[in-house]
């Protein structure tokens, strides 16, 4: 199990991360690439927050070939091509995805970027960490 560790010495967080995440047990560490809201090769329409959710399925897709969920990613990285306007309703649908895990939300860096692949709006990379079976 993850336990969030927030430090007395910082404010604490907003509720859409943790300043780290301590994983105890012995195990895995999978580190994902960045994945975007794709189907078929192709960026789906639609705006941020939908790109975002299906960036988030893609994620689950890629842990689950590894037998690991969204309850195992201990941190996330988003890249946001529109840092000011898409900021907030990333983050909206972010902690939608994320806090129905049970688990502490990822630490995580918010990143603006000139431009992502494909000319998308988001992109987001994980590390999950599972102990030993």
């Amino acid at each position: 199990m993850s336990i969030a560790i927030n430090s007395p010495d910082l404010p604490f967080p907003p509720p859409y991360f943790s300043h780290s995440v301590l994983v105890p047990e012995q195990g895995q560490t999978l580190y994902l690439a960045g994945q975007c809201g794709m189907v078929d090769g192709l960026m789906i329409p639609g705006t941020v927050q939908d790109r975002t959710r299906k960036a988030i399925e893609n994620i689950k897709t890629v842990l689950a070939a590894s037998g690991m969920t969204l309850k195992d990613v201990v941190s996330a990285t988003v890249y946001l091509s529109n840092y000011r306007q898409d900021f907030t309703p990333m983050n909206e649908t972010y902690i939608e995805c994320f806090k129905c895990t049970g688990q502490p939300v990822p630490a995580r860096a918010c990143v603006g970027v000139a431009i992502l692949p494909r000319d998308t709006d988001v992109e987001i990379q994980c590390i999950a960490r599972r102990g030993p079976a």
